[in-house]
């Protein structure tokens, strides 16, 4: 069906009545809307929080002092003393450890990786594992 032939009569003059009842309708979306935000937020405002610091205590798991794999730089790592390096992410999902090759992937955006012509399977893993055990870092790895 035509829109064009709800909005004109045979006249080609607009139905302002079809045109009334659409506003009219948007109108009454809005004030609907307005009452359902209004009540669900005067529902949340009414909560009561309380914390017992005494229930299930237990100390901060050591592993979340640490950072991510940024290829830092050995001399640098050792300096800083880092516990903990993880080695994990959207590009882990993709390791391929036999070729080393690894493709950049987010919800948005891929880029296919790898332009080493000789790899040596794990090699980049390895590298990473080696550097923090010498470091007296510990490794943490996540691979999807």
């Amino acid at each position: 069906m035509n829109p064009r032939f709800l909005l004109q009569s045979p006249e080609n003059k607009p139905r302002w009545l079809v045109l009334f009842l659409l506003g009219l309708i948007a109108a009454f979306a809005i004030v609907v809307t307005t009452a359902y935000i209004k009540n669900s937020i005067a529902q949340t405002s009414s909560l009561a929080l309380s914390v017992d610091v005494t229930a299930d205590r237990h100390s901060i798991s050591p592993d979340i002092y640490g950072m991510n794999d940024y290829a830092i730089d050995p001399a640098l790592a050792q300096e800083l003393r880092i516990p903990v390096e993880r080695w994990g992410a959207n590009h882990t999902s993709r390791y391929n450890w036999l070729v080393d090759s690894s493709n950049v992937g987010d919800d948005f955006f891929f880029m296919g990786g790898g332009d080493n012509k000789n790899p040596i399977p794990g090699d980049s893993i390895d590298k990473i594992v080696k550097t923090n055990r010498k470091n007296g870092t510990k490794s943490i790895v996540t691979i999807r």
